[in-house]
């Protein structure tokens, strides 16, 4: 009992000693809270070509002003930067990928002369495979995937998708974060030509 009584004041000699020591050294500091919330930067801007079996199409992701343009060239022939846009990246792939894109928005709709019907991805890639003119169903496509974009957004998978699935000089690092700001960009879209 003597002995546990002994160990027990030690321990309370060690305790308060430690205690006021530590408390010997504490200092006030003058940091004040700060009523700013913490931002990121948006990602920067990047125009982008899209080709699939053969048909390109620009896009140009303005993240600081928040809008996208789409530019369907008239020929194959590119410059460094299409219309005043820069080229950063391209992505390369067949209809099948268009269709991944496609259904990681949970499909789109179109308007055909029976009415408004609802395609998956693999639809639209058969669709496109067996028409000769693409050129007004690409834009039916690119109207409907930006609309449903705009209201839904998209999943952010589809972008290691792309990246796995297409040939591509895009990185993950280079699109984190652009399905936050895909839904705005969409709002704000235009088909330039």
């Amino acid at each position: 009992m003597a002995l546990s009584g002994i160990c027990f004041l030690c321990l309370l000699i060690l305790v308060v000693g430690g205690y006021a020591y530590l408390h010997s050294n504490f200092e006030k500091t003058d940091n004040k809270e700060s009523n700013i919330p913490y931002e990121f930067a948006p990602p920067e801007n990047a125009g982008i070509i899209f080709e699939f079996c053969g048909d390109k199409t620009f896009v140009y992701l303005d993240f600081e002003n928040e809008e996208m343009k789409i530019i369907i060239p008239p020929n194959d022939d590119f410059e460094p930067s299409v219309y005043g846009y820069s080229t950063d990246y391209t992505i390369k792939g067949d209809y099948y990928l268009l269709a991944d894109i496609i259904d990681a928005a949970d499909g789109i709709e179109l308007m055909t002369d029976d009415g408004k019907y609802r395609y998956t991805g693999v639809q639209i890639a058969e669709m496109l495979s067996n028409t000769v003119d693409t050129s007004q169903l690409k834009r039916d496509i690119i109207s409907a995937l930006i609309e449903k974009t705009a209201d839904f957004g998209i999943d952010e998978n589809v972008f290691y998708d792309i990246i796995k699935e297409g040939e591509t000089n895009l990185t993950v690092p280079d699109c984190h974060r652009w399905e936050e700001y895909l839904s705005q960009l969409c709002k704000n879209s235009s088909i330039v030509n």
